[in-house]
């Protein structure tokens, strides 16, 4: 068979990067394999004189991929990577370093705080129907694992504090990849109010309003304490005065009352 009647069809195993991807109508590993023909033509395909060879690349590279835990992401980043750096197709070694290039600690440590905090704006915020964010992008997963080792500290110091945790981080994080970056948990929509529910909420805020500025105006008209202290002592109203803000804030966040 000569080379220009091989296809990349094989009976290899079937590992997830062997099957097909929604997202490219193939599998990964064919993906990646028309790709690599496509930059270096018949350097490419002169390795492959058999559809046994074709088949053996695709079970070997898809096992140490997979080994790696190299993300599709990560593949196509590989691709653009080996079209800068060789003249000729890669070895899996070489394929490997061209997926996770090496980062430079001090721009991978901006790149997790500015990160983390979109996606903690994200995981607080509650998206109205059809409204949507910008989320977190991570150039690299291993950034996300290791920010997510070094948790509250990373907002909380400069990079020349934390560098030696941080590099320790990464370079764990780079050592035993943990895979793909999860999508954030984002916070659920309040709950829509009936109407009838709404105007109960409004007539109960403005019942304890009323309480509290009667209470309130008792004070500052000379009650004396000892009176005074049959309806609340100062802390309680304090404490009542802040739950009523509280209260009408929600109110005012849910549309239920004008601010």
């Amino acid at each position: 068979m000569s080379s220009q009647d091989l296809t990349t069809t094989s009976t290899a195993k079937l590992s997830v990067l062997n099957k097909p991807h929604a997202s490219l109508g193939m599998s990964p590993m064919d993906w990646l394999f028309n790709r690599l023909d496509g930059a270096y033509m018949t350097k490419w395909r002169r390795e492959f004189p058999s559809e046994q060879a074709v088949a053996n690349w695709r079970e070997s590279w898809a096992e140490g991929l997979e080994e790696e835990r190299i993300t599709l992401a990560e593949i196509k980043r590989g691709v653009a990577q080996c079209r800068k750096l060789f003249d000729w197709p890669p070895s899996l070694t070489e394929f490997l370093k061209a997926c996770r290039p090496a980062l430079n600690a001090e721009v991978a440590f901006a790149e997790a705080v500015k990160q983390m905090n979109r996606r903690k704006f994200l995981m607080g915020t509650a998206l109205r129907p059809g409204e949507t964010v910008q989320q977190d992008e991570w150039t690299h997963p291993a950034i996300y694992w290791a920010a997510l080792e070094l948790g509250k500290d990373l907002f909380d110091y400069e990079f020349k504090d934390l560098q030696i945790r941080w590099r320790s981080a990464l370079d764990q994080a780079l050592a035993s990849p943990k895979g793909a970056v999860p999508p954030p948990m984002l916070a659920l929509p309040a709950p829509q109010l009936t109407e009838e529910e709404r105007q109960a909420q409004i007539v109960r805020g403005q019942e304890q309003m009323g309480r509290i500025r009667s209470i309130t105006r008792g004070v500052m008209n000379g009650i004396k304490p000892k009176t005074a202290r049959k309806f609340l002592r100062d802390d309680q109203l304090e404490q009542k005065k802040k739950e009523m803000a509280e209260a009408l804030a929600e109110l005012q966040a849910r549309g239920a009352i004008t601010a």
